[in-house]
């Protein structure tokens, strides 16, 4: 079984905010970022 590790987002990774998501770089590979839904639309988004 994979090891599940924590990633630790800040504002210095901080690339964007649309309105339901943030957009983080990825903290330890260059080519990825990570989207952050902060409201119940961008969950749903995420998902589709």
């Amino acid at each position: 079984m994979k090891e599940i590790e924590t990633l630790h987002l800040n504002n210095k990774l901080f690339i964007a905010q649309g309105s339901h998501k943030q957009c983080y770089f990825h903290p330890h590979n260059k080519f990825r970022c990570i989207k952050v839904a902060y409201n119940p639309l961008g969950e749903k988004d995420l998902t589709r």
